[in-house]
């Protein structure tokens, strides 16, 4: 095949793989035998390592197409890799890293802005949402799949659709589990008849469209919301169909099992929910789905506490404990080879300025709070990982939270409000050392890491950062604004003691400093 003829074939297989039928490009790629240059071996290993990711073979995909992006981001191809770029990000989220995998999700958003009712953009958008939520940040989730969603019904697509709404109701099922089942419960319910809105509209479509699983798959949703609103008699026949219409789909099974032992279990007839749940059980350690199987050894505690089976209940917690060692054991692995993986295409494309610029705002834009600029909660708990592989090294926390801030919402109204809170993060920046991290927790509280900072130093710090706050011209805001000032709550690591333990410290101490008439440092015990 001459040059003119591959460049026509590549153009053609391109346009497939973009408008989302990856395998029909690889095989037209294939079949055509293309000349063996550089580029043509790595356009088909992109090909192939695309659909393998498709079909589930994550691992050993992911290493055979990360090496090939230096050769495809530096031909004429560039501008039309966001399927390899959504291939990648569904990847590394199924591996477990899905910051990661958001930002090459965002790289596809960047190329497909100037196609924004494209099939890639689509692609990009539901790859997007589905890593959100796996992260738990279920309201920008949505936003990503339901724009997904429109995409799918403008291009009358049937089974974008499908994959579209059964992804939302999942989301909104994900969300109601991790809501306070006592202080949420008008939530989760708002949730509950969320996700069966969306299961009922995906259940016809995906039976017309012969997607069998994905029928099943709606199913357990509108399963799980009715038994998130009592309706158990209701959810138990449902989840029954959801098990025949996933028994091909090991995933989507496990998860109608698990939906008909739940059920079965409340409505007291624990020896067959005892059997739906270990036959689940099976499925998801056979078929690897850890996050399915958490759930499963969960909801075994509770079946032999309602059976009166102390013993048993401590078995399957017992479980459950060995299961999630083992995750993180696992996902600390995957991130590690993940990181190595990327380090050597990291040197390779620091020329390429263009789409990785492109790409670093998105990425930017993930990692702080959109108000004030500070890191946001993801963004600290990235900055912060080498802080936490140094267990011994001093290490400061400080939590500062603005005295009486809802009277300046109240009197002065929000625009008001946030320009205090962008305010307040610039002087609180500008006292800050190198290495220094500053994120915004929510509202109007924030956090500072100061590493190397401990005992009289970290407090002076402490002190310098009150203190700019009062020395500032507060009322240039706004007329009549009342000086801003703010309580800080300051813990020092003791050697080996996570995040969380610190920050718990350290809130302890914000505590009494309120208690104690505000605008003033208090150090922890």
């Amino acid at each position: 095949m001459d040059e003119q003829a591959t460049e026509a074939l590549r153009e053609a297989v391109l346009a497939r793989a973009q408008a989302g039928d990856v395998a029909g490009a690889a095989q037209d790629w294939h079949a055509a035998a293309s000349a063996p240059s550089p580029l043509n071996q790595a356009l088909g290993v992109a090909l192939q390592a695309v659909v393998a990711i498709q079909q589930g073979h994550v691992q050993d995909s992911l290493q055979r197409l990360v090496p090939c992006l230096h050769e495809l981001e530096h031909s004429a191809l560039a501008p039309r890799l966001d399927w390899v770029y959504t291939g990648l990000a569904y990847a590394l989220g199924m591996l477990g890293d899905a910051e990661r995998g958001l930002g090459w999700a965002a790289r596809a958003l960047a190329l497909t802005e100037d196609a924004p009712r494209s099939p890639g953009r689509r692609k990009a958008l539901g790859t997007q949402g589905t890593l959100l939520a796996m992260l738990e940040q279920f309201e920008p989730a949505r936003v990503a799949l339901q724009a997904c969603l429109e995409l799918a019904e403008e291009q009358a697509d049937p089974r974008g659709v499908v994959v579209a709404l059964v992804n939302l109701a999942y989301a909104c099922v994900d969300e109601s589990w991790h809501r306070d089942e006592a202080d949420q419960a008008e939530r989760r319910g708002v949730l509950a008849r969320l996700a069966m809105a969306y299961a009922e509209r995906a259940l016809p479509l995906a039976l017309q469209a012969g997607l069998q699983a994905h029928a099943g798959f709606a199913c357990s949703s509108l399963g799980f919301g009715l038994l998130e609103l009592g309706r158990v008699e209701e959810a138990l026949p449902v989840f029954e169909r959801a098990e025949t219409l996933t028994a091909a789909h090991p995933s989507m099974h496990a998860e109608a099992l698990f939906g008909t032992a739940v059920a079965l279990r409340r409505l007291g007839r624990l020896d067959e929910a005892r059997q739906h749940l270990q036959q689940a059980e099976q499925l998801a350690t056979q078929s690897q789905l850890p996050h399915v199987r958490g759930r499963i050894l969960d909801e075994g505690v509770h079946l032999e506490q309602a059976a009166g089976q102390a013993e048993a209940a401590l078995d399957w917690a017992r479980q459950g404990v060995r299961h999630w060692k083992r995750q993180l054991a696992q996902r600390v692995q995957l991130l590690t080879r993940s990181a190595s993986l990327f380090e050597e295409l990291e040197r390779s494309r620091r020329e390429a300025d263009g789409l990785r610029d492109r790409a670093r705002a998105w990425e930017d834009a993930a990692l702080h709070d959109p108000l004030t600029g500070a890191l946001n909660r993801l963004g600290l708990q990235q900055a912060s990982v080498p802080l936490w592989g140094q267990r011994e090294a001093p290490l400061a926390l400080l939590l500062v939270d603005v005295d009486h801030f809802k009277q300046v919402n109240d009197q002065h109204g929000h625009p008001v409000g946030d320009a205090v809170l962008r305010q307040l993060v610039q002087v609180l920046g500008a006292q800050l050392r190198q290495g220094d991290l500053l994120a915004r927790l929510g509202g109007e509280e924030f956090v500072l890491l100061l590493p190397g900072a401990e005992g009289a130093a970290a407090l002076a710090i402490a002190e310098r950062l009150r203190q700019a706050v009062m020395a500032q011209d507060w009322a240039a805001l706004a007329p009549g604004l009342a000086p801003v000032r703010v309580s800080v709550g300051l813990a020092q690591r003791v050697p080996g003691e996570d995040f969380s333990a610190l920050s718990s410290r350290a809130d302890a101490a914000l505590y009494q400093a309120k208690q104690q008439g505000r605008n003033r440092v208090v150090c922890a015990a």
